[in-house]
């Protein structure tokens, strides 16, 4: 993976390296991440908010 897009949370995604995310369980490329957010029940960080870089 090149640059990874964002940071598996628990229940949620994050911004990779998110200090207020310290549950961080992995780090997906971009495409897994819009997914993620639209297809499954996964939350953006509410502090990071990854979602708003994910945008085209």
């Amino acid at each position: 993976m090149e640059d990874p897009a964002a940071a598996f949370l628990i229940d949620g995604l994050a911004a990779p390296g998110c200090a207020t995310c310290p549950d961080q369980v992995g780090l997906v490329c971009r495409e897994d991440a819009m997914v993620a957010l639209a297809e499954w029940d996964i939350e953006p960080c509410e502090v990071c908010r990854p979602d708003t870089g994910l945008r085209d």
